[in-house]
């Protein structure tokens, strides 16, 4: 009775939505929230701009919620980066500190040969402290 319409190609079917805008960024707000793990002062603008894509877009700045998209992926990526490199600049320090320790014996009332290197106070110190600012607890 009533015959229907087969498309015959894919892009031959348009939705009845289609506004034509384009599609909402990811907001990324998983590097918002890596910002708060690796370099927490970052995550307040990370989280500003994450929070903001939406608004943005609906509103009908479709290039401001995609910088403020990009905003926040950029923040998240320096925020791990800031956290590699301070986390490399401790584990520097520490060898150095260590080597300092262990080629100056007269800084000690003893001598290394005395007893057990890991229970001089400064090793035993510097451990403390080396293992407490990996954990942030410092």
């Amino acid at each position: 009775m009533y015959s229907t319409y087969e498309p015959t190609h894919e892009s031959a079917v348009v939705s009845a939505d289609f506004t034509g805008q384009p599609d909402l960024p990811r907001p990324n707000v998983g590097w918002a929230v890596a910002a708060v793990v690796f370099f927490w002062p970052l995550a307040f603008s990370a989280f500003t701009h994450a929070l903001s894509v939406y608004p943005l877009w609906a509103s009908g700045d479709h290039a401001g919620a995609q910088r403020a998209a990009d905003r926040t992926k950029k923040l998240g990526v320096i925020s791990l980066v800031v956290w590699f490199v301070m986390t490399v600049a401790v584990f520097g320090a520490y060898v150095v500190l260590m080597s300092w320790i262990l080629s100056n014996p007269s800084n000690s009332r003893r001598t290394f040969a005395s007893f057990p290197l890991w229970l001089h106070p400064r090793i035993r110190l510097s451990f403390f402290l080396v293992y407490n600012t990996l954990l942030g607890r410092c």
